[in-house]
């Protein structure tokens, strides 16, 4: 069993990270970093250190790794100061606010020989694992498209969380969340890199800087295409909640989707969902377990375990690393820059 520390409580890091590592057997939580005495009292767990100083928990926690999950403008620093600590690294998405920064980060884990991990935990959801299996099995012969919606509000633009949904969207608008989906695109293509992008956006009323609703056209390698219609607006400023998550790949030889079309993200309809696979002669289908975050992190420490303990794994690792996180910060970068010179912002 590998020692962790975690460093970050907010609403992220309380109740998705935290429940992921207690509940994994191959990590042991043994230090926590935050600037707040109240959200370290919150860590109900004996025997932990708490420090109030990431730097700290650096110089002074026995710890093999560290998760950072803070706000994204001290990933970059946080990261780097954690690897030449020697630690390995899981950090939270966007893995840092430019591209230059996250070149920075993964120069500096080659340089202290460290693994430097970026949570795009669905990966490691059951149905996106299941549609990368069947493509590297050669179900539909060779991917050539890949289209992706994820649509929904995240938070509402009124009530509680609005404060929370202006900070995230101002930053990065639609792609907060939609960054998964940019990424999904390379994880079941094998890891292409992205070449070109084209990108529209609308604001829907909103005054942030980055579109909260956003079309994206690319391409992988030259070769292959990707759209992206991702949204955290297009429901916004209305009280219902209906969420749309799809993504189809299309092949020389057949096609695999997915679909969810629900009254909200929880809904008992999200259940029914399906991955199909058509091809020539037969159509496979299976049914969707959706299975939350604390399952989704916890896939990420084990495959992060494995690889420390075997490195040669990290060749074929599906495990997202400082390169998948620099090429979603890129894309994002491309798309943002896109959509606000056609929109003449």
């Amino acid at each position: 069993m590998l020692k962790i520390g975690l460093i970050g409580l907010g609403q992220h890091g309380l109740n998705a990270v935290l429940p992921s590592i207690l509940s994994n057997n191959n990590w042991k939580l043994t230090a926590v970093a935050d600037n707040s005495q109240d959200r370290l009292a919150q860590v109900n767990v004996e025997g932990i250190q708490r420090f109030t100083s990431a730097q700290d928990l650096f110089e002074k926690a026995d710890v093999d790794a560290v998760y950072i999950a803070t706000l994204l403008e001290t990933h970059h620093p946080l990261t780097i100061a954690a690897l030449q600590a020697g630690k390995h690294v899981i950090c939270e998405k966007p893995m840092a606010e430019n591209a230059q920064q996250c070149r920075e980060m993964l120069a500096a884990a080659d340089k202290a020989g460290r693994i430097l991990a970026v949570n795009f935990e669905t990966r490691f959801q059951n149905h996106f694992m299941t549609m990368r299996q069947w493509v590297r099995e050669g179900f539909i012969g060779d991917l050539q498209a890949i289209h992706i919606q994820h649509l929904w509000d995240c938070h509402k633009s009124f009530g509680a969380l609005a404060e929370r949904r202006h900070r995230l969207i101002d930053r990065s608008g639609g792609l907060d969340c939609g960054i998964h989906k940019l990424d999904m695109a390379r994880y079941v293509s094998g890891g292409k890199e992205w070449t070109r992008i084209e990108a529209l956006g609308v604001w829907l009323g909103e005054s942030v800087t980055y579109p909260p609703h956003i079309s994206i056209l690319g391409q992988l390698d030259h070769r292959m295409t990707a759209t992206l219609n991702a949204s955290l607006g297009y429901s916004a400023n209305i009280k219902p909640r209906p969420y749309y998550d799809a993504m189809t790949l299309v092949g020389t030889q057949g096609v695999i989707s997915y679909t969810v079309d629900a009254p909200a993200h929880n809904s008992p309809l999200r259940t029914q969902a399906k991955v199909s696979c058509y091809r020539k002669e037969d159509v496979i289908e299976i049914p969707v377990e959706f299975i939350g975050h604390t399952v989704e992190i916890s896939r990420l420490l084990d495959e992060l375990h494995a690889c420390i303990h075997d490195p040669s794994r990290l060749a074929s690792t599906i495990l997202p690393t400082a390169t998948d996180g620099l090429q979603a910060q890129i894309a994002v970068e491309w798309s943002h820059k896109k959509a606000l010179e056609y929109a003449g912002r």
